[in-house]
């Protein structure tokens, strides 16, 4: 389910004072379960605003991510390893997060395919090609 901003549950209460719980989700795009919630909560807690979540909080920062990101698109060639070599020191994090940052991002960690090495009738018909001479 999408998230309802603030301002809007704001708004959903002011449109209850007036209108139906029904009218409210229509003009709202929202089910009537969730202005439901939305009442149930406003009355209970006097405010709009979600109660903090449990979990571990994050080690970086959105400004933190973009930078990642922003190095990544600057050498896309570069591993994860690399990239948390250079970037570690300022921000504690495995290489392990770097890639799922990377991921978040849509960028994937490639190394780019290496061309096998030419076999001996490839090299046979190299040297029989007309040389162009030098300048």
């Amino acid at each position: 389910m999408p998230k309802i901003y603030p301002e809007t549950k704001v708004l959903i209460i002011k449109r209850l004072k007036t209108r139906s719980t029904a009218d409210v989700a229509d003009t709202f795009n929202v089910s009537q379960r969730q202005v439901q919630r939305i009442k149930k909560s406003f009355e209970e807690t006097g405010d709009v605003f979600d109660k903090p979540r449990t979990g571990r909080p994050r080690k970086t920062t959105a400004r933190e991510d973009c930078l990642l990101a922003r190095k990544s698109k600057a050498s896309p060639f570069s591993t994860a390893t690399e990239l948390h070599e250079t970037w570690s020191p300022e921000v504690p994090v495995s290489t392990r997060t770097i890639c799922r940052i990377r991921s978040r991002n849509g960028l994937h960690g490639r190394i780019s395919a290496q061309k096998p090495p030419l076999n001996k009738r490839q090299l046979k018909n190299v040297w029989h090609l007309p040389r162009t001479p030098a300048c």
